[in-house]
């Protein structure tokens, strides 16, 4: 028996559902509770014949008189029913019962979407459409959610993480509950080490397993629990930003020593941080300016309290979307410029540290050009062209005589007059 489940009841992969599902639809009102190779006698409300399991199931869960159903895989036929007998082996046959979703679990769904606004609605439409295929890629074969629950346990203990997987999802459609998708979702997640594309769907997978079971969470310490496996689970599929904000609405439902821990590697890689600076010692009053890795404010906030400036008469300026500039620094010096905790970006987030930059403003480079466009002198006695130099001693001059022709030349190019090139 055991077999032909496994064999029948692979882990699927989620599908996406079609666009402009309601983004409401957090958990399944009804779910199908399927075994395999028995029928439920009795109780036939029709026949539908040539169709498939999909099908079959749709159309038992939009009649509210339909209880239960077996779907015969031999040749394609479906018979929804209502309160059928007990069920009897038939080899080929596929049957469910039908339960519905409680009032008070489509609530709490309800209030955990809320915790989990940073994740995006496509998201909860694959986690929907996950909760909606359980039933068919998960059957229960008739066991209890207890039963099933300790033969995945066994199964994770014998190092089978595929078959616990397929186990755990198969309690979950049998009751419903956190801990069983939560303990789903850690299993595919123990598979889904290294760049494979299999272990990539697994990741996937266990991110809307996990997710899953925070709809459908209860105490604070449980719904922790969840939302750290949740974290790591979206890390692993790139998904760092989100991570972090998993992550710390766990801190703040349940404060934990362990999961500060792993907040504080979560915002050193994915939060708002200073990303570098650069000296912009070139410029005639040269500045720091640090590059943040999210926009900052741009009107209505003043960002100098945030900024611990060593010196009077320097200030803070925006130097960009994500940057800010520090200005009135000297030549030839060396400075520690200290941006506060508390600096907030523009999405509401803020640096949870105080970051100290420390900096050399090396002097200009040596240079030298003209600086204006009267390189053809007057005929006129005293004629000057002036040359503007940086820490330039002395220069190497060459002086040459552009003929009439060449000069006629030089205004049809529109060269004459212009600024001249550095070189």
């Amino acid at each position: 028996m055991w077999l032909a489940a496994r064999a029948f009841g692979l882990v699927g992969l989620s599908l996406m559902v079609a666009h402009g599902a309601a983004a409401q639809d957090l958990i399944p009102p009804k779910r199908s509770v399927m075994v395999q190779d028995v029928d439920l006698p009795g109780g036939d409300l029709r026949s539908l014949f040539n169709t498939t399991l999909e099908a079959c199931e749709r159309a038992c869960q939009i009649d509210n008189a339909c209880t239960a159903f077996t779907f015969n895989s031999r040749n394609g036929s479906c018979f929804p029913k209502a309160n059928p007998g007990e069920g009897a082996p038939y080899r080929g046959a596929i049957s469910a019962r039908i339960v519905a979703a409680s009032a008070a679990t489509l609530a709490r769904a309800t209030e955990r979407r809320s915790d989990l606004g940073f994740l995006r609605p496509w998201q909860f439409e694959q986690v929907l459409e996950q909760a909606r295929t359980l039933g068919r890629n998960h059957l229960t074969q008739g066991l209890s959610q207890a039963d099933l629950r300790a033969a995945a346990v066994a199964a994770r203990q014998s190092g089978d993480l595929a078959y616990a997987a397929q186990l755990f999802g198969a309690a979950a459609s049998a009751g419903d509950d956190a801990a069983d998708w939560q303990a789903m979702g850690l299993a595919l997640l123990a598979q889904s080490g290294g760049d494979s594309w299999q272990g990539r769907q697994y990741a996937e997978q266990a991110v809307q397993s996990l997710i899953n079971a925070y709809l459908r969470s209860g105490p604070e310490g449980q719904r922790h629990t969840i939302l750290v496996d949740l974290a790591q689970a979206l890390e692993r599929v790139g998904q760092g930003r989100n991570a972090l904000s998993a992550a710390r609405q766990a801190q703040n439902i349940q404060r934990r020593d362990d999961t500060a821990v792993l907040l504080a590697r979560l915002e050193s890689l994915f939060g708002f941080r200073i990303e570098e600076h650069q000296v912009q010692s070139e410029l005639a009053s040269p500045r720091l300016c640090a590059s943040f890795t999210e926009d900052l404010i741009e009107t209505g906030l003043d960002y100098s309290p945030f900024v611990q400036l060593p010196e009077p008469g320097m200030t803070v300026e925006p130097g960009g979307w994500r940057e800010l500039c520090v200005t009135g620094l000297r030549h030839g010096e060396r400075y520690a410029l200290t941006f506060r905790a508390g600096l907030p970006a523009a999405d509401g987030q803020a640096l949870t540290q105080p970051v100290t930059i420390t900096a050399y403003v090396r002097d200009r480079s040596p240079s030298a050009r003209f600086a204006g466009r009267s390189y053809v002198s007057p005929a006129a006695a005293g004629a000057a062209i002036p040359v503007e130099t940086v820490n330039t001693t002395s220069v190497d001059l060459e002086l040459y005589t552009i003929t009439d022709r060449n000069l006629i030349r030089s205004m049809r190019a529109d060269w004459f007059a212009r600024q001249m090139e550095i070189w």
